[in-house]
């Protein structure tokens, strides 16, 4: 079994411009998980960030790992240093 990496997010919900209810995932972090070892699995977690955001209920949901490409539609993302 090979290495598997997951993103780590949270869902905050927003209004959209039609007035809907939807949720972006905001994400802090990665899940790893490493082929067993002497000790089983091993499991492992970056955080990047801490959600600080007063809706956050401290669930965070784990997604196949995609790398950013640059073009997040995520104002927040795209913070020029």
């Amino acid at each position: 079994m090979e290495k598997r990496v997951f993103n780590l997010a949270y869902g905050k919900k927003y209004q959209a411009a039609d007035h809907t209810e939807k949720k972006m995932w905001i994400q802090v972090g990665r899940l790893t998980i490493e082929p067993e070892s002497k000790y089983g699995e091993r499991i492992s977690v970056r955080l990047d960030s801490l959600p600080i955001d007063p809706e956050f209920n401290g669930m965070l949901s784990a997604f196949p790992y995609e790398p950013r490409n640059g073009l997040s539609k995520n104002p927040e993302d795209n913070i020029a240093f």
